[in-house]
């Protein structure tokens, strides 16, 4: 059974700062996310991505997002983790429903995110 747990000091911008980036800023900071998860991730791969998984993502922060842009704002991190290799697609019929949540982080300590992917024994299908 594959786990894999990674927290990351790192900053993410909600889904209203980030639809007010222009193209080039977006690729731009999409491109260091996907950078930090690589390298992260680089010795704790699956021998094939997984196809089967469960995600549960964790925002730490001082300032609370409503539910959609909490959501959105781990995009860029689930993408990383399809670019690095652990997973083979942020599809629906791979990861079923993503379990997200935030935490109040007093501003000093600086934001924090924590993803963890697991091996999931449950078949999906998509049902009409």
């Amino acid at each position: 059974m594959y786990k894999l747990y990674l927290e990351l000091n790192h900053k993410t911008d909600s889904n209203n700062v980030l639809l007010r980036k222009n193209k080039y800023a977006l690729a731009l900071a999409n491109k260091d996310i996907y950078a930090l998860i690589s390298t992260r991730t680089k010795n704790k791969k699956p021998e094939i991505p997984l196809t089967n998984f469960k995600l549960i993502l964790e925002r730490h922060y001082w300032k609370a997002l409503d539910y959609d842009n909490l959501v959105a704002s781990f995009k860029p991190y689930v993408d990383g983790l399809t670019r690095s290799g652990i997973i083979k697609d942020d599809s629906f019929l791979f990861s079923g429903k993503w379990e997200v949540d935030q935490r109040f982080r007093p501003k000093k300590d600086g934001p924090l995110i924590t993803i963890e992917v697991l091996e999931s024994r449950e078949f999906r299908t998509w049902k009409d």
